[in-house]
């Protein structure tokens, strides 16, 4: 059994909506920090679970990221009783409605990690991708984090679980069409 999960924060209001209707057929959870956020959740009957925020982590533009990722993603896979599989799809990335048996009839092991492409507001030239979408077992993500809490350095520059995946056992896929929704213009990355 799959759970449709990612990190949750109050500035992603704006794409809350289309996703909760995207994945409204599966089982959700969401990970949160701020009270703002929850109450987001609570009035859209979107499970989630609350985790506290890490005392090393930036606060700025870049919400989700380095400690704060990691926090957020310890709290998912320790209340996902029950399922053996994980799909992260971020919540300002609107699959779909059959995104999870499109990427389960396409996983073989390991990370089946799908892209989206990148914002026009990160200034970043030729054609690129995020990684927004991605399917691996419960075991693969706890020792993804694992690997992630080892051997980054979150002081340098921003770091994510995707960033360890990608040196993992996976599969790169563009299967379907993901939208990238954007609240009026991202901030550059530099």
């Amino acid at each position: 059994m799959t759970l449709v999960a990612a990190p949750y924060h109050a500035r992603k209001l704006y794409a809350l909506d289309a996703w909760a209707a995207a994945t409204s057929a599966y089982e959700r959870l969401l990970s949160v920090c701020d009270e703002g956020g929850a109450a987001h959740l609570a009035e859209r009957g979107i499970p989630y679970v609350v985790f506290a925020e890490p005392k090393s982590h930036r606060v700025g533009d870049k919400i989700i990221y380095g400690p704060h990722f990691n926090a957020a993603w310890q709290a998912i896979i320790e209340n996902c009783d029950g399922h053996t599989h994980i799909l992260s799809l971020d919540t300002d990335v609107i699959a779909p409605p059959d995104i999870l048996e499109v990427m389960e009839a396409h996983y073989t092991g390991g990370f089946l990690i799908h892209g989206v492409p990148w914002r026009e507001g990160y200034l970043r030239p030729g054609k690129g991708y995020e990684t927004s979408c991605a399917l691996a077992s419960v075991a693969d993500w706890k020792a993804a984090l694992a690997r992630c809490e080892r051997e980054r350095n979150y002081y340098d520059e921003p770091r994510n679980l995707y960033g360890v995946v990608r040196d993992m056992d996976h599969t790169d896929v563009d299967l379907v069409e993901l939208v990238h929704l954007d609240n009026g213009g991202a901030t550059p990355k530099s």
